[in-house]
Formats: C-alpha cells, sequence, structure tokens
C-alpha cells in the first residue's frame, strides 16, 4: 500500500511523527507559518500570514491517493 500526498499550492508542509507509535506519520500543508518564540503573538504579524478582507474567500485542496 502506498499513498500520495498532494500539496500543490500550498507554500509550506510540516511533517511530524509522535515518538512510540511506530509507523506514524503527520502531513501538514500550510498556507502561513507559527508565531516565532520571539514574536509578539500577533496573529496579523506571523510570517507568510494569507489575511483576507471582508468578502474576500479562499479556497484549498488537500489531496490524498491510496493505492494498493
Amino acid at each position: 500500500t502506498a499513498l500520495e500526498v498532494g500539496t500543490k499550492g500550498f507554500p509550506f508542509v510540516l511533517l511530524w511523527s509522535k515518538p512510540g507509535i511506530p509507523g506514524f506519520l503527520c502531513i501538514e500543508p500550510w498556507h502561513g507559518l507559527p508565531d516565532r518564540v520571539d514574536g509578539d503573538h500577533d496573529l496579523f504579524t506571523r510570517p507568510a500570514l494569507k489575511v483576507l478582507q471582508p468578502g474576500e474567500s479562499f479556497t484549498a485542496t488537500h489531496e490524498l491517493t491510496l493505492f494498493p
């Protein structure tokens, strides 16, 4: 079995796993970045954040394909 993860259109992809769970891998496509440890913790000053104006919309698609 194989899994194809489509991340087209996502500028960032976070990969992480959890110790003690063999074979576990989380794949998270992101359109922004978390605040820096030394940041001001203001949501609107985070790096690469996509801010929508009133009335604007945004759509993203995360595609997963499972192969036998």
